[in-house]
């Protein structure tokens, strides 16, 4: 079983990968003793998700309490990968989001989705 992090620190200029850790728990520790706890609130804006669901917030602890209480779940998992991201503002963080769950066929609503595959084609 591994569990992986990619984090792109605000201002970063590359994303930092740490990988195979053994456990989700593990992976949650590293969150907290490594990014989460050396940021106050509305210091950044976090954005993360689990490849599936996206979350946003400005609270770091947030962050910790939200993948914590899906500790459960991503242990049952074989594998897992978080990707957690740092933004100056939610305006920034929400243009990701964006981007992340164009896919989903709820993204736009049907107004917006006949213009944006006006620019797109």
């Amino acid at each position: 079983m591994t569990h992986d992090l990619h984090y792109f620190p605000l201002g970063g200029s590359i994303e930092v990968i740490a990988e195979n850790f053994a456990s989700f728990y593990e992976l949650l520790e590293y969150i907290e003793i490594n990014i989460t706890s050396k940021r106050s609130v509305d210091e950044v804006v976090y954005i993360f998700s689990d490849d599936e669901e996206v979350f946003v917030t400005s609270d770091p602890s947030m962050v910790f309490n939200t993948l914590n209480s899906l500790k459960t779940y991503f242990d049952l998992e074989s594998e897992s990968t978080i990707f957690l991201q740092e933004y100056s503002s939610y305006e920034e963080a929400y243009e990701v989001a964006l981007e992340w769950k164009e896919n989903n066929k709820i993204c736009y609503n049907e107004n917006e989705l006949k213009l944006f595959k006006t620019f797109v084609n």
